[in-house]
């Protein structure tokens, strides 16, 4: 489901594979979700792409191996599947990222030891996981260390922290990664404490963050503008009684804090999908177009091949102070640029194949005029590429200076 910062409302989203401890990131108005529990117990390697303009999804080359409870995060248009567990007690340190310009995986640098169950966050190219949960001899424990992954430089560091805690959540902002909740200290009790990392990963106690009104774990938390909201998670009394077993309680309430406040608030709205709560869920912000402009794209059967143009006014309202005529066919992904007083539109496809021509119109015009030019590319046609208008010299001023350059090299060479 989806939920709107402002209006606090849900809305239904097309369903996928029903899976558990999957996780999920947005990059622009794309979603994507990787790995996962089946309700059958096996694991998931799966990525799939949601674009709210289709209302579908899609599924992408699928991870090198299948992970739950991972850590999955966007930095500088790739996509990093980090640590997790590919079966039960089955903990990972492997680690690769996506290319979502060329559509593949490859590896990175491997984590200096297993985890799964940590809290993650981006801040300026660097990648850290908080806590999690890791393999001893014959057993799993609860982390002690802030893992660093250096981007540009594919490498790793460890930073230690105060306790041991897992499950917890975590968000870039203010300079810093905010920690939210999870099981805490040796006894792996729920905790409703928060504490902030600095770019280092270090603790720094000079930014305050109010007590979460309830003890929490694996609850999904997010930045929305100034605020971190947090929704659902559990509270387990780990080893409850002498059977072993363990009393979980798991909720459906949404809280957010803002910078500066003295506590954290709880929504109106809960979760919509589940009456007794919800855990160990994937939870991200993401672009979504307002609900006009969805509609207007999706009234035909063919998604994304829409021949309606229209004016979006300041305010993020379609406006219909200016007629605009439709295109002459349907299409998607096309360069679009103005030039003059004209809008160019060149190549785009629709869900059969690409084109190379190019139509323009000018405001008061009735229709779209096709140019006697086409792109000039050896393929039937070309989308989803680069467009812009630049200034250029005309050419017999661009020559001159060509020339120019040519004479002074010839000197410096002599």
């Amino acid at each position: 489901s989806a939920c709107g910062g402002s209006a606090e409302t849900w809305e239904k989203m097309p369903l996928l594979k029903r899976l558990y401890c999957a996780r999920c990131v947005a990059v622009g108005d794309k979603l994507y979700v990787t790995g996962g529990v089946h309700t059958d117990n096996s694991y998931s390697d799966t990525m799939h792409e949601y674009s709210p303009l289709r209302g579908r999804w899609t599924q992408l080359p699928s991870m090198s191996v299948a992970r739950a409870s991972h850590g999955f995060l966007a930095c500088n248009q790739q996509l990093f599947a980090m640590g997790g567990r590919c079966k039960y007690e089955g903990y990972l340190d492997t680690a690769e990222c996506f290319d979502l310009e060329r559509k593949f995986w490859a590896p990175i640098k491997r984590m200096p030891f297993v985890l799964s169950h940590f809290a993650s966050a981006v801040l300026r190219n660097k990648l850290y996981l908080v806590g999690g949960v890791t393999k001893t001899i014959g057993s799993w424990c609860a982390s002690q260390k802030v893992l660093i992954y250096e981007v540009s430089s594919d490498t790793w560091s460890q930073v230690y922290l105060d306790n041991e805690c897992y499950w917890s959540g975590a968000v870039a902002m203010n300079n810093g990664i905010y920690v939210i909740g999870g099981y805490f200290r040796r006894n792996l009790r729920c905790t409703r404490k928060c504490f902030f990392l600095g770019e280092d990963g270090q603790l720094d106690r000079r930014v305050t963050i109010p007590r979460l009104p309830i003890e929490l774990a694996g609850a999904g938390v997010v930045r929305w503008k100034h605020r971190i909201y947090v929704l659902g998670g559990e509270n387990a009394y780990m080893y409850n009684n002498l059977e072993g077993e363990n009393k979980v309680e798991y909720y459906n309430t949404v809280y957010y804090w803002e910078l500066g406040a003295p506590k954290w608030v709880q929504c109106q709205e809960r979760l919509p999908f589940t009456s007794r709560g919800l855990s160990g869920f994937g939870c991200t912000t993401m672009k979504i177009p307002q609900k006009p402009i969805l509609e207007l794209f999706r009234k035909t059967s063919v998604a994304l091949t829409a021949i309606e143009c229209f004016l979006v006014n300041e305010t993020g309202k379609i406006s219909g102070d200016i007629g605009m005529p439709k295109l002459p066919r349907g299409v998607a992904n096309a360069g679009v640029v103005s030039c003059g007083k004209r809008i160019y539109v060149l190549g785009g496809e629709d869900l059969t194949q690409c084109y190379k021509m190019i139509y323009y119109w000018e405001p008061g015009e009735p229709r779209w005029h096709r140019c006697t030019t086409e792109i000039p590319t050896t393929r039937e046609g070309i989308s989803s590429f680069g467009c812009v208008t630049m200034m250029r010299p005309i050419p017999h001023i661009r020559q001159l200076f060509q020339v120019t350059a040519l004479v002074i090299v010839s000197a410096a060479n002599k």
